[in-house]
Order: structure tokens, then C-alpha cells, then sequence
């Protein structure tokens, strides 16, 4: 399946992006209980700003992942944004969660959430889905510069790419939404459940997730004859 039938163009998915750290920036919860992602928002929103080369955002949130949710903070998590063009055309698009401990940067989990662009790149070994989740992946040099050790991933094997599991886009705020409601807190459902950012969510959920989908269901409603599967449709050489 092609890209342009179901994903947006660079211009309106960057400026969408943008808009987020917009947001982001000026938002109470995120500067009184992340400061330092709040920070890395602001000097993110200047950069992407400037540049017609895609959009770029790498921060992390010290979250606690306690019964209570009043313990101190005892994980880090990582989001990173990643998205490339050459004009009008994408070069490449990832997404990347990344769970650490506080204590050492120890990587517990790491997920990237990806968007396969044809580009006849002759090293790739095989066909794989064309909106993808890919355990592991390959160290974010950010994060290298944070203090993660490269050999931290050891251990998750990271020279295996496979499998790639077909999955529907992700956004900035899509990953945000989903970090938070994975490790939440008092404050952070309170910063979920406003308006705002309720609005921005179900703008990216309309942007992405509804063409995406309607593809999904039209290639599984086809009942004329057809016996394309939905990994015929959405896996691409």
C-alpha cells in the first residue's frame, strides 16, 4: 500500500508536531513537574522552527512506578521523534519509548514505532509492515549522550530488526498520551483529562489513526473475490 493513501503529508504532520511542543511549552503541569522536559520542549520548538529538514524532539520524563504513586520517581522514561524529508517526500519517520531506571539508566524497555519509506534501499533483507512496532532497535545517540551505555542493550539483542509488528502510527502526542496513562499519577490524569489536550489527541488520532484504519477495514471488508490478506496490503519490500 502507499504511503500518501493513508499517512499525511511532511508539511501538515511537522507543523502538527510543532504545534504540540507549542502546547507543551506553555503548560503548568509540564513545567512544575517536568522541568527538564519542558525545557528540552522549548529549545525543541525553536530548532524545528527554523528548519525545513523534518522535525526532531528528544527529552524524558521521571516518572514512579509504584502502587501508591506517591513514591519518588524510580524510572526514566524517554521519547524521541524522529522525522526526515527531502521537499515534499519523507526520508524517514520513527518514534522511539524507552524505559530506564533512575538510578543507573539500566534500559528496561525500548520500543520504536516506525514508518516504512520506500526507497529501494538495497540492504533491507525482506518485506516489512509499512506502520511497524520494532522491539529494541538501535541506540538514540541522545541517549548515549544522557548517560545510557551502549551495552545496556546487550541483553535485548538488538541486531535482531524482526519481527516487526504491523501497528498504527504514532505522533508526539500520541506517544505522550500513552506514557502517561501507562505510568500515571494524580497530576498526570489530570493533565490528560484536560480539554486541550484532549483536543490535540483526538486531532492526531483523526490525522493518523482514522485514514490508517479506514484502509485496514476496507482491504478486510473486501469480499469480492479478492484473497489479499491485510499483511498483503501493508507490507512493503
Amino acid at each position: 500500500m502507499e504511503l500518501e493513501v493513508f499517512y499525511p503529508k511532511p508539511d501538515e504532520l511537522v507543523q502538527q508536531e510543532i504545534n504540540v511542543l507549542d502546547f507543551l511549552r506553555n503548560n503548568t503541569y509540564i513545567k512544575e513537574k517536568h522541568s527538564e522536559f519542558a525545557r528540552d520542549v522549548g529549545a525543541y520548538y525553536t530548532r524545528n522552527r527554523g528548519t525545513d529538514a523534518g522535525f526532531e524532539f528528544f527529552s524524558h520524563l521521571d516518572v514512579s512506578h509504584d502502587q501508591s504513586r506517591t513514591a519518588a520517581p524510580n524510572l526514566r522514561l524517554i521519547l524521541a521523534a524522529r522525522i526526515l524529508r527531502n521537499k515534499q517526500a519523507y526520508s524517514d519517520v520513527t518514534y522511539c519509548l524507552c524505559v530506564c531506571r533512575t538510578r543507573n539508566l539500566a534500559v528496561l524497555r525500548k520500543f520504536h514505532f516506525d514508518v516504512t519509506i520506500t526507497t529501494g534501499d538495497r540492504s533491507r533483507t525482506q518485506p516489512q509492515p509499512r506502520s511497524h512496532i520494532q522491539y529494541c532497535g538501535t541506540m538514540i545517540p541522545q541517549m548515549s549522550q544522557m548517560g545510557v551505555r551502549p551495552g545496556q542493550l546487550l541483553p535485548m539483542n538488538p541486531w535482531l530488526s524482526e519481527p516487526r509488528i504491523l501497528a498504527w502510527p504514532m505522533s508526539l502526542a500520541l506517544l505522550l498520551d500513552m506514557a502517561l496513562r501507562e505510568f500515571p499519577n494524580a497530576k498526570s490524569e489530570r493533565f490528560r483529562a484536560m480539554p486541550e489536550w484532549r483536543k490535540i489527541v483526538r486531532d492526531h488520532e483523526s490525522l493518523l489513526l482514522l485514514p490508517f484504519l479506514e484502509q485496514c477495514t476496507k482491504v478486510i471488508k473486501n469480499t469480492s473475490g479478492c484473497r489479499q490478506t491485510l499483511s498483503d496490503a501493508m507490507y512493503v519490500g
